[in-house]
This record gives C-alpha cells, structure tokens and sequence, in this order.
C-alpha cells in the first residue's frame, strides 16, 4: 500500500471549494436565465390523461405554489414499436393480430389500413400496462390484395382542465405537441387572467372540443384591486410557440391589454376568431411569425381603441376575414404578412377595415411588403372611414385561368383620407362604388386607380387645369388643359382581338378659335412584351366640314412608360363644340392573354391657333407643361442601381422625362 502524504491538502481542499462555488454560481445564473427553479406539474398529482380524471388541481396548485417560476407540463410518451398483421379473404379485412404489441400506448392509438381496396376501418385496445392488445375490425371494406398494411398511429394524452388562474410572473412551459391541455366541457376559458402582467406561456397545444366557448382569455382588472389601487392592464405577456384550436367562438381573447407578444402563435380551427381583441384599449400588441387560419369566422378581429399593433404573420383560409379591423384604432402595421384563400366563395376579404364613426376614423392604416392571394377572396382589402392609409410594395399572386383580375383588389369606400401607393404587384387599387380617390402621390407600376369607361368619364374632371378649366367646369375654352395626373387605367390584351377600344372621354368646348390645336396624350406601358398604342382625337363640332379624326402614329410600347399623344386642328366655324378622346391598344404577340397595356395621366388640352404646346410625332420639340405632382422633381442623370423599372423624375431643367429600366438611366 501507498503512503498518502497530505501536503499541498489546503490547494486542494481551495480548489475543491472554488469548484463548488463555481457549480453554486453556475446554477444560481442558470435560475435566473430560466425564471428560476423548474417545478413539474407531476408534483402536484397533475397527469395527462383523456379520461375523467381532473389535472386542474394540480396544475392550479404548481402555479399557485410556484408564482413566479417555470412550472413545467411534462408531455406524455408517444407509443412505439407495436407491429399488426392484416388477413384478408375474399377482396375484406377480416382480421388483425397483433404480433408485437409495443409499449408507452397508454391511450388507443389510430388504426389505418393501408392497401389497394378501401373503406377498411378497425379499433385498438390497450391494456394498463400501455400495451396494445387487440385489434377489432369495424369494417371490412372492399378490393384489397397483398401487400396491405396496418398502420398504428400512437395518441396522446392530454391534461383534462376546467379552468387554469395564470398570475404575475407565471411561466407554464411543456414539451410541444406532447403537452396538450383540453376543456372538460364546463364552458370556461381554460387559461384565464385578471390583472396579471409579465407571465409566459410557452411550448404547448391548446385543443378545443367545439362546444368551450372561449379557449384563453387574458384581461386588464376591473374595479379595484384588493390592496385599494386602480385595476390595472394585463400587459407585458408572452406567448411563445402555443398552438390553440378548435374553440366555438374565439381561440384566444384580449381585453384591455398593453404590450402582449405572440411569437409563433397558432390559433386555428376555431368556430368563430383565431384572435379576439376585445374593443377599448388593446395596445403595442405584436403577433409575429405565427399563423390565424383555417378559422369559422376571422383570423384576427381588432376591436375599437386600440393604439400601435403589428402583425407579420400568415392568414389563410378563414371563411370571411384574415384581418377585421373595427376603427377607431391608431396605428395598424400589417407587414411582411402572407394571406391566401380567405373570404370563400366571394364572401369576404383578406384585410377589411369597417366603417365606425365619421368622428372618430382610423388613423395610420400601413400594409407594406405582404403577399396576397386572394383567389377566394371578393377582394383583397377594403378600406372605409380611415386617415393615412398606406399600401405600398405589396404583391398580388396573378389569378387562376378563369378568375376575374379583380379579386386581388383594395377598394377604398367612404372617409378614406390621404392614400398612398407605391410599388405594388398585381394589386389594383380602386374606389368602392364610383367614388373618387383623392391622392396626391403618382401611381406607377401597376396600381391602377381606375378602368371602367363609365367611372373614367365621371373622374376626368378633378385633375382640370387652365382657363376656363378651373374647378372640374364642364366647359372648357380655348388656352385650356385639362389632366388627371393620379388616374390609371388597363386596357386588357387577348390574343388576336385586333383594336381594342379602352375608354372614350367626351369634353365640351366653347369659343373655339378656327385652327386651334386640340390633342390628347399619355403614359402607356405594358405588364409584359411588347404590344402596339395609340390616341384617336376627334372635334365633333356640327359644322365641321373636313375629317373629324386624325391618323394617330400607331407606335410600340413595352415595359418602360412611354408618352404617347397625337392631335388635330379644330374647324372654322367656332361656336359650342366638344371632343372625342380614345386610348386604344392592340395586341403585339401571341399567346400572351394576360397581358395588358396600362395608361397613366392622361390629358387632353385646347390651344390657341399659332402657340402649339403639342405636336404630331416627328414634328417640332414637345413642350410637356409637368405641373407638380405629376412627377417628382429631380435634377441630372439618376441613379438606377437596384432602382424598380419605371418612371422616377422630371428634370425641369433639361425637360426630360427619366425612367429607369433594368438599373440604367433612360430620358424621353
């Protein structure tokens, strides 16, 4: 045997302390980063199980017991490793056997056969020790022949709860799609709080059975609280990664809440709304990186009173609305979001905005950088009664062979104020019902405002400019202008339909000077390939007695916005008068019918004989006359660099028209 000399014992014995105070201070810091001490459910007499048995006691005790820690809700344990084998006779299941029966199946698990025939269906038993035992065939069906399989799909237990008090600093965390609570059929929100702030629940499903009305309902305290302070908001809130369906009327409700944060939330299923925010006073809510599908009703209702909320998440399939917003509310951003096949049958919308109070309107409407596809939707968004509405950068997936281009629409109805688009995709923009748009901001790149003739006709007037113009009059004299700088219209392209005649604008004229120039013009491009337009200008005076229409230059536009205008002189009789404007466009290429040419700003003008402002093609330089806000004033040469096709700017100056095309500069 070895000596054992205990020199150099006090390094060891510090060394040893130091270790162990490290392992203190380690876990001491990995209890603060956590919430604390983790205390299981299972403590408490709390398991899942689909049967009778009531966890709420348990879990109600953790919390309680625990208000400000991780109250952890362990999952249960899928089964594994069962195996069954079919026998079949004559085309029919007539029996299954077991031959493994496999462990952890403490609920039956599914049972599918899986072969060439159908209708097939049987039942598992399991017994207490979690092994399956037996198989009974419920139906035989018919056409089956080797090989056909049994598949056993294991079933989880849930925690079977009437209703859960979530308090202050709470954190309830379980194991994903292995922790699930369900209703006990009491009708109460199963997760419920009043009053309390900065707890979070995370990592665990939430299955509704149809009938429980209400699935989570977090509110502000009502009244006093016990200690005689003011009832305060529920606020400063998380749910991270939770999956709740299948309630009756509402996955998950807010009321009077500040500052919640949905992070990867799944409320689907429900009989009525994903998410409910109750009106009066919701606010700084986010919901990002989630989804709100699939719903009876909506995805998310957001009530009157609320101020700044955010939502970056998916929307699809809900039966009327992804998005209901019921102004007045400050502050909505719908950014970076994805909507697909809500509104089915025609009958709702992607994102509406309802009509509340003239008095007290919506305010600060943003929808940036989302994608629509509304091919179930009557339109993609509809705006009423809102101030600063924003659509910009947005992307409309093209229609189905068959579906009208319109469903990826936003219609703007009654007291909007102040609309901005930008840089939209496929999205058309249009007022409800003939009313006009009133915006200040150049539409390009296919926001279009308008195209049916019969609105055209009706909205030519608001951009009138020059004598005898002045307000919308519907007389215009000689010298006059008369434009529409924020109106767009498409003229559609099928293959093969020769002239298409887009729109006709019929303007009265008096005073007319014998000879006087009167002519029309304005931005043309295409959504793809090349196509042929032109501009028909006619004087329908009685005693005109030469041709009453020009021969426009028929000249080829594509992608890039181009001018495209023509003219002719007036007669010599002078006296009333009126003129005739048309657009026409034809199709360039075949096989192409979703294509379309686009007219941006059109203008007719009426000028004095001798001081022509506009002149056929190939004639003298053209004088534009861009009156701000046509377009945006720029000086120079731009820079195109990572700049979207289209036109930017005019340079004054220089009178040049730039656009960008493909990251190169081009004037006009």
């Amino acid at each position: 045997m070895k000596n054992f000399s205990l020199a150099g014992a006090p390094d060891i014995m510090a060394l040893m302390v130091r270790t162990l105070f490290a392992a203190l201070l380690f876990v001491a810091v990995l209890q603060a980063q956590t919430g604390g001490e983790s205390r299981s459910v299972a403590q408490f007499g709390a398991h899942p199980d689909d049967g009778a048995t009531d966890a709420t006691p348990g879990i109600q005790a953790a919390i309680n017991a625990f208000k400000a820690g991780r109250v952890y809700l362990p999952g249960d344990v899928a089964g594994t490793g069962a195996i069954a084998r079919a026998t079949l006779s004559g085309g029919t299941v007539v029996s299954v056997e077991v031959t493994n029966p496999g462990a952890n199946y403490c609920k039956p698990p599914l049972i599918r056969i899986v072969g060439s025939g159908k209708d097939a269906s049987a039942a598992a038993r399991v017994d207490g020790r979690c092994h399956l035992v037996g198989i009974t065939i419920a139906s035989s069906g018919t056409g089956y022949s080797e090989p056909t399989v049994v598949q056993i799909v294991p079933q989880l237990r849930c925690y079977r709860v009437s209703q859960i008090h979530i308090f202050t600093g709470t954190m309830l965390e379980g194991d994903g799609e292995a922790s699930c609570i369900i209703p006990d059929g009491s009708n109460k929100p199963v997760l419920f709080s009043e009053g309390a702030y900065k707890f979070r629940l995370r990592n665990f499903e939430l299955r509704g059975d149809g009938r429980t009305e209400v699935g989570m309902q977090f509110s502000g305290a009502e009244g006093l609280q016990s200690d005689g302070t003011a009832a305060s908001d529920a606020m400063l809130c998380t749910l991270d990664a939770i999956t709740v369906a299948g309630f009756g009327r509402k996955n998950i409700e807010l009321n009077k809440s500040y500052g919640f944060l949905l992070l990867n939330v799944h409320s689907t299923g429900s009989n009525g709304w994903g998410l409910y925010l109750r009106d009066g006073f919701n606010n700084a809510t986010q919901i990002v990186g989630g989804e709100y599908s699939q719903n009876g009703v909506g995805g998310v209702f957001i009530g009157s009173g609320a101020i700044q909320l955010y939502f970056s998440s998916i929307s699809e399939g809900n039966v009327k609305y992804a998005i209901y917003y019921h102004g007045h509310i400050t502050g909505l951003q719908i950014n970076d979001a994805y909507f697909e096949g809500n509104g089915r049958k025609r009958t709702g919308w992607d994102v509406y905005g309802d009509l509340l109070d003239y008095d007290q309107p919506a305010v600060g409407v943003s929808i940036r950088n989302s994608l629509f596809n509304s091919l179930d939707a009557e339109y993609a968004v509809h705006v009423e009664n809102t101030v600063d509405f924003e659509f910009s950068h947005n992307i409309g997936i093209p229609a189905l062979q068959g579906d009208p281009f319109t469903q990826n629409a936003v219609v703007l109805g009654p007291g909007v104020v102040n609309p901005v688009f930008e840089g939209n995709t496929r999205v058309e923009v249009r007022g409800a019902a003939g009313v006009p748009i009133h915006t200040s901001a150049p539409v390009f790149s296919e926001n279009l405002l308008r195209y049916s003739t019969a609105m055209n006709r009706a909205v030519w007037k608001y951009g009138n400019t020059g004598k005898g113009c002045v307000g919308g009059a519907s007389v215009c004299q000689d010298g006059s202008r008369f434009q529409q700088n924020g109106i767009a219209w498409k003229i559609p392209l099928a293959t093969g339909s020769g002239a298409a005649n887009m729109t006709t604008v019929t303007q009265a004229l008096q005073g007319k000077t014998a000879g006087s120039l009167i002519g029309a013009g304005a931005w043309m491009r295409t959504n793809a390939g090349s196509a042929t337009a032109w501009v028909e200008v006619a004087d329908l005076s009685a005693t005109y007695t030469g041709t009453t229409l020009n021969q426009p230059l028929r000249q080829s536009v594509d992608g890039n916005w181009r001018w495209i205008h023509t003219n002719v002189s007036t007669d010599a009789a002078g006296g009333a008068a009126s003129i005739r404007l048309r657009f026409y466009a034809n199709d360039g290429e075949a096989g192409m019918d979703t294509r379309a040419v686009y007219v941006y700003a059109p203008q007719a003008w009426l000028d004095v004989a001798g001081t022509p402002q506009y002149v056929a093609t190939g004639g003298a330089a053209v004088s534009r006359r861009l009156q701000s806000p046509t377009l945006p004033a720029i000086l120079g040469v731009p820079e195109c660099a990572g700049v979207p096709n289209g036109i930017i700017g005019y340079d004054a100056a220089n009178d040049k028209i730039w656009a960008c095309a493909n990251g190169v500069a081009k004037s006009h």
